[in-house]
């Protein structure tokens, strides 16, 4: 009795041990691979499904290509990647024929790094809004490509894309002479020409007549004075010249 109770507990045991080793050598791999195999595929179906949604994007894109490249082509002659300064003398020649003034002067300095605009100054004691707001006097120095300072309550419009080793300041001086609704216009047509223009002074003396040149009474001479913009891949400096026009184009 004793010898066959030992059997049936040698064998219970045996049947013990031969289920726990197959549920960890035959069963257990299989449910690991399993839950392996559904992982993977459903990383695979996330894939195919962001895929999905990019080649859907490029089809959409692809069927506007034409009209992005007429953005990117007037993009490219207001922010032109090299100084470009006979086609600038061009446009604002063609600009002031239309407005009806002469240009007597022109001068292109040496371009600069470009400086991020600078938040605005906090109000001090004793300056007035009208003072933090007021125009600087025109001087014949060139205009430096330093940070600009917004008025009072403009926040400044920054882009961390745009820094000094990809983006240059040239600046510029205009010297026009007309009638003063006339070099408005001309003004107007500078800032909102093909190339990207920042007007940072202006002013006005009334014009006296050199020699024998007569002028229609009302006539000024007009100091602008400006930047414009290179985007440069590198921060070798944009050849800048130096010129003078004279009776460029008259109205």
């Amino acid at each position: 009795m004793n010898s066959n109770r030992l059997w049936v507990i040698g064998a219970s045991l045996a049947m013990v041990v031969i289920a726990v080793l197959g549920w960890f050598v035959g069963v257990q791999p299989q449910l690991d691979a399993v839950s392996s195999a559904s992982a993977q595929r459903a990383d695979v179906e996330a894939t195919n499904a962001k895929n999905r949604a990019a080649l859907a994007k490029l089809k959409s894109d692809s069927a506007s290509l034409d009209d992005m490249k007429a953005q990117l082509a007037a993009l490219g002659q207001s922010v032109p990647t090299d100084a470009q300064m006979p086609a600038l003398v061009n446009e604002l020649d063609a600009l002031a024929a239309q407005a009806g003034v002469t240009i007597s002067g022109l001068t292109v300095s040496d371009a600069q790094p470009y400086k991020s605009v600078a938040p605005p100054a906090s109000s001090t004691s004793g300056t007035t809004s009208a003072d933090a707001t007021a125009t600087p006097a025109p001087t014949d120095a060139p205009v430096p490509a330093a940070a600009e300072t917004p008025a009072a309550g403009m926040p400044p419009v920054t882009n961390a894309l745009i820094t000094a080793d990809n983006f240059a300041a040239i600046p510029i001086q205009v010297t026009v002479t007309g009638q003063y609704a006339n070099v408005l216009n001309f003004v107007k047509g500078v800032q909102t020409g093909k190339r990207l223009f920042l007007v940072t002074t202006f002013s006005t003396t009334e014009a006296k007549a050199s020699g024998a040149t007569e002028l229609p009474p009302g006539s000024v001479d007009a100091n602008l004075a400006g930047l414009t913009y290179v985007l440069t891949s590198t921060t070798a400096p944009v050849p800048a010249s130096t010129a003078t026009q004279s009776n460029a184009a008259a109205g």
